[in-house]
């Protein structure tokens, strides 16, 4: 049986690294408004499809400005989908 992932987990995972990360709650809160809640960071970190969004471009550059938390949420990603899948 195939779980779904929750439909905020990309946006919760990226709050809780750029907090981590000392970013003000507002630029915090802007960024995860741009990632869609239905979204995976794989796909964010991918730039599949993204630049179809209306906030689009916005956050191909957001994911430039903070390649490294994004990689890292990727990976948290991952596992959690390993873990909820088994």
């Amino acid at each position: 049986m195939i779980k779904k992932l929750p439909l905020n987990l990309a946006r919760s995972i990226m709050r809780e690294l750029l907090r981590f990360d000392g970013i003000q709650f507002g630029e915090v809160d802007k960024i995860a408004k741009l990632i869609p809640r239905d979204a995976s960071l794989l796909r964010i970190c991918g730039n599949v499809s993204i630049n179809k969004l209306p906030e689009g471009k916005e956050l191909v550059s957001i994911v430039k400005q903070y390649k490294k938390l994004f990689n890292l949420g990727c990976k948290i990603e991952q596992v959690f989908d390993y873990y909820n899948k088994n």
